[in-house]
């Protein structure tokens, strides 16, 4: 369900943590979900998005443009330099009939020592603020799963689901008959299972 990192950054960041052998190729985020989906799902390529490096290079791999002319469509992914005039910005547009699209749903964001505001807290505020619903494309939502199935070529029964989030994670498994693996080290804990 992360947004901001490009494929490269994803790289660099699983090598910083000890991980040898990772590509490019083996990521799939929320960002490339919400541009794959809405490629698909929706008319216009003129885009205007919050979010970091990850969903920019999601959107242009995708043949969006990003643009502040005639918007057809507002993405917003996590951005740790969201301002009060970004948002602003982006619900004038989105005012004036762009389509709201959120990356992911995530309430929290587990950080070192606690958590922070996830970016479905910031998408329902859009919500909330512009009257529209985004679609739900993220995890525990299906389309995430499905446009990754597709990218990589598998069949359901072919994947597991690897996460630490009961509510996002996990679910997208049980809903979907896939298998999945809970590990306790982001928001919930193993108290949370039951």
């Amino acid at each position: 369900n992360n947004a901001k990192r490009t494929k490269r950054q994803n790289v660099e960041h699983m090598e910083q943590m000890g991980f040898t052998g990772i590509r490019e190729e083996h990521f799939f985020t929320s960002s490339m979900a919400a541009a794959r989906y809405a490629a698909a799902h929706y008319e216009g390529r003129n885009v205007w998005y919050i979010g970091q490096d990850g969903l920019r290079e999601a959107l242009e791999d995708n043949g969006f443009t990003v643009t502040e002319q005639d918007v057809d469509l507002v993405f917003v992914g996590l951005d740790n330099t969201g301002t009060y005039e970004k948002y602003s910005k982006a619900l004038d547009f989105l005012l004036k009939g762009a389509k709201l699209i959120g990356t992911n749903n995530d309430r929290l964001l587990a950080q070192p020592g606690g958590f922070a505001v996830g970016n479905g807290s910031i998408v329902a505020m859009f919500e909330y603020a512009s009257g529209q619903v985004s679609p739900k494309i993220g995890k525990p939502h299906a389309p995430i799963l499905e446009e990754a199935l597709k990218y990589f070529q598998l069949n359901a029964d072919e994947a597991v689901i690897l996460g630490d989030n009961l509510d996002t994670d996990l679910l997208l498994g049980v809903e979907n008959h896939v298998d999945t693996s809970y590990v306790t080290s982001g928001v919930h804990q193993r108290a949370d299972v039951q």
